[in-house]
């Protein structure tokens, strides 16, 4: 997967779903609750080959419409371009099942069936937009 957005505006703030990665990336680390420092060696490998460095692991609620999401385990790479959000991650903490198709997406609960989120394809990607809580 690969995202561009043009340098001269602010990029939306969404998180791109992404079945390739294996945990959610961010470039924010003001976002993340309970950030603790990062003491391994590891890089984050982009398309390019590349390696981009992991400054902390963290966790926060993506609130998503009427629902609230945990992300947990978070990295912050400070030069990623996008919010990541990997899917296998995501359905894993949540109890939920990711569904998507050539028009859009949908987050369903597995327990009730009751579907958390809808949004649609753009570009070939899944994009869901957010806004953040902290818990109290």
């Amino acid at each position: 997967m690969h995202a561009n957005f043009p340098s001269s505006s602010p990029p939306e703030q969404l998180w791109l779903a992404d079945n390739g990665t294996t945990t959610h990336m961010t470039s924010d680390l003001a976002q993340l609750n309970l950030a603790t420092p990062f003491s391994g060696s590891d890089t984050v490998t982009t398309t390019g080959g590349s390696g981009l460095t992991i400054s902390n692991i963290g966790s926060f609620i993506l609130d998503v419409h009427q629902c609230s999401l945990q992300l947990k385990q978070v990295l912050p790479v400070p030069k990623l371009s996008q919010h990541l959000l990997s899917v296998h991650k995501l359905c894993k903490d949540n109890n939920c099942r990711f569904i998507c198709d050539d028009f859009g997406f949908w987050i369903q609960d597995k327990f009730m069936g009751n579907v958390l989120l809808k949004g649609l394809c753009r570009a070939g990607l899944y994009p869901i937009p957010f806004s953040i809580s902290f818990p109290s």
